[in-house]
């Protein structure tokens, strides 16, 4: 490349700084976030077997709407914890 002064290679190093601060953010960040995110499903589906299996109501529709109650409020406790 030929620059003709100086600002021309300022704002190159300007835009390529700005573009790897971008990068860094978005794959650092929202790696994290859909990580998390998935992690999350995983427990949620983990939990609401288990707690499916351990509530102990006759009914199947009690147990599991107890068992996704249980769920929800643990993604509700773990995701406020997770982000204090």
């Amino acid at each position: 490349m030929n620059f003709k002064n100086n600002w021309q290679k300022l704002s190159l190093i300007g835009l390529i700084g700005f573009l790897e601060g971008f990068k860094y953010l978005l794959v650092n960040h929202i790696l994290l976030f859909f990580a998390s995110f998935i992690i999350t499903i995983v427990v949620a589906i983990i939990s609401f077997f288990l707690f499916y299996y351990i509530s102990n109501e006759k009914p199947k529709d009690d147990r599991i709407s107890k068992a996704l109650k249980t769920t929800i409020y643990l993604i509700i406790i773990t995701t406020i914890i997770s982000y204090v």
